[in-house]
């Protein structure tokens, strides 16, 4: 008579005759006296990988430049005769610009923010200048 048996080393599963508990036909373990203790098994839960979320950094100053690079363009730009306000923007934009560097900020808007803002102050100050005296 066939009985199934389990081996205790390796979990296989094979026949035996009469009752008679031979060398497992996988792993060679002989059967010992006492039952074997079932090995306590885990749910399987797949490994946690930490990825790092995308979080879009804002550099800090970089809003000072952008707001620098504006004035600048305004103030060159401005049209009103008595140029009073593009020297102002100008100004303005040329503290930004500093304050911006100041954060840490030294890339190409802020430098842009920087060199229109002067542009914008010394035009305006020459136009302001032409227009009380011609």
């Amino acid at each position: 008579m066939q009985a199934m048996t389990t081996c205790s080393n390796c979990g296989a599963r094979f026949f035996t005759e009469n009752g008679q508990q031979p060398a497992c036909a996988y792993c060679n373990a002989r059967p010992t006296s006492e039952a074997p203790a079932r090995a306590q098994t885990q749910p399987y839960q797949p490994e946690q990988t930490s990825r790092p979320t995308p979080q879009f950094q804002n550099p800090a100053g970089k809003g000072l430049a952008t707001a620098s690079m504006v004035l600048g363009i305004i103030s060159i730009l401005d049209p009103i005769p008595p140029y009073i306000l593009g020297l102002i923007l100008g100004i303005v934009g040329l503290v930004l610009a500093n304050r911006a560097k100041s954060k840490g900020y030294a890339r190409g808007m802020r430098t842009a923010g920087f060199v229109l803002s002067i542009i914008g102050i010394v035009f305006n100050f020459f136009a302001m200048i032409g227009t009380i005296f011609l």
